[in-house]
């Protein structure tokens, strides 16, 4: 194919629908001279026409080796591949702006392409998905979280041949997860304010990470992305009172109050970079890109590693448990959330405080607060000084009837059959109907105060 006309324009061909198909015309070398061919695409849908000659162009330039008629013809036919509609999928998602573009890639990548990349995308049914998930499940080992990743993935790359009439039916919408283990979801451990308070002032660890950590605590639960994203135009450098969350997830910069204790440190920072006005609040201080923002990172091995010199060796904060998970830098994030609902924070305040994008993603930190799994006295009878009481009474009725019963301390009332009979000839004053009665009335009441039973049920 000719890369460019006589003017110098590339080329990118016409598109013409002929018959029930849709057909690209090309400009292509044949014996030294360029001339214009037509090129049946084989589908009917214009989207996947301009697709596949924007394909068409865009390969064997420069010195890739000249096609001939036949192979651009067997090409232009050729059904787009679930592997091609991946890479036109993430092309667009970066172009719309989207932020998790490169996680979508790995899911794809990773889980779907090896099962179903080689297909062509408009054969693909709700049987070939389920294969995805059994193998990301067996292969892979993906919990029940990962699998919901990749099906919200396959659903957005398929949803638009759907809509553009490639394809009868979402084949995702068929496909159901499969059942996975029922494992407990465990919550990421947090700092608690003392050790906070150990590791932010402990001198040994670096200045950088205990700034970026009461970033991350104290100005509105700022996440890591948000940390990295931060910039000095968005503070109010001259008293440290307003500053400008940039929400890197949600896209929607937040103006918030910077407490005193958060001003008095971003002051301290400020002053140690040399009182810049620009430029990111924690800049890359080394390598190719000293002084740019700092890429996707978690911090999570080095916030551990800093933690361990400052003396928090609680082991839930280093190591996972059976209901917690380790803490990484988005605990910080967790623990303001945290006190919010400890505080007393109404839900709407709390949410906006945090930047959270809906309400229910405040109320996970919300169950997990103090407030939470303390259980009000207003809910708990007031059963100890019942539960005491009786328990006295209890024992002493039962000692009296027992000495009634035997008449001296210390001897077993005769079993049945031998009471005529006694071994030894102390006097015995049976009073077996008495004592029955006895014991079932406190019998009752013990049943009574544990709920169990009712005395009048048990009367009845």
């Amino acid at each position: 194919m000719s890369e460019r006309s006589k003017g110098g324009r590339p080329r990118k061909g016409t598109l013409e629908i002929r018959g029930k198909t849709w057909h690209a015309r090309l400009t292509v070398t044949v014996d030294g001279e360029s001339v214009r061919k037509w090129f049946d695409l084989g589908t009917d849908s214009k989207p996947a026409a301009r697709r596949k000659l924007a394909k068409l162009t865009a390969e064997h330039v420069g010195n890739a080796p000249r096609p001939s008629l036949a192979e651009i013809a067997v090409e232009a036919r050729r059904k787009e591949t679930v592997a091609e509609l991946a890479a036109h999928y993430i092309e667009r998602r970066k172009i719309e702006g989207v932020k998790t573009w490169a996680d979508e890639e790995r899911w794809l990548r990773v889980d779907v392409l090896p099962v179903l990349g080689p297909m062509p995308f408009d054969a693909v049914q709700a049987p070939h998905i389920r294969e995805v998930f059994e193998a990301a499940v067996s292969e892979r080992g993906r919990k029940r979280q990962s699998l919901v990743h990749v099906r919200g993935v396959m659903k957005r790359m398929f949803d638009r041949p759907w809509r553009d009439g490639l394809i009868p039916e979402n084949p995702v919408m068929r496909a159901e997860l499969p059942r996975t283990p029922n494992v407990p979801k465990r919550e990421r451990a947090i700092l608690s304010d003392a050790e906070f308070v150990q590791f932010v002032t402990c001198g040994t660890v670096d200045l950088e990470l205990r700034v970026m950590a009461v970033a991350a605590r104290v100005v509105g639960g700022m996440r890591t992305g948000d940390v990295h994203a931060w910039n000095w135009e968005e503070i109010d450098l001259e008293g440290f009172t307003r500053c400008r969350v940039p929400r890197v997830k949600t896209g929607k910069p937040q103006e918030l109050v910077i407490p005193d204790v958060g001003a008095l440190v971003l002051r301290a920072w400020w002053e140690f970079c040399g009182g810049p006005k620009a430029g990111p609040v924690f800049p890359v201080r080394r390598g190719r890109r000293a002084g740019q923002h700092k890429l996707k990172a978690s911090h999570a091995h080095r916030l551990r590693q800093a933690l361990l010199v400052a003396g928090v060796r609680r082991p839930e904060v280093h190591t996972d448990t059976t209901t917690t998970k380790r803490a990484d830098f988005h605990s910080f994030r967790r623990a303001f959330s945290t006190a919010l609902a400890d505080s007393g924070a109404n839900v709407q305040l709390a949410s906006r405080l945090a930047g959270h994008a809906d309400l229910s993603a405040h109320n996970r930190y919300l169950m997990q607060s103090l407030a939470m799994r303390t259980i009000p006295e207003g809910a708990v009878p007031k059963l100890l000084s019942f539960a005491t009481d009786g328990a006295k009474t209890a024992s002493g009725a039962k000692r009296e009837t027992r000495e009634k019963l035997v008449g001296v301390r210390g001897f077993e009332p005769p079993t049945a059959g031998t009471q005529s009979r006694p071994s030894t000839r102390l006097r015995y004053t049976p009073r077996e109907a008495e004592y029955s009665s006895a014991l079932r009335r406190h019998k009752r009441k013990a049943a009574s105060f544990a709920g169990f039973v009712s005395p009048e049920s048990d009367r009845a």
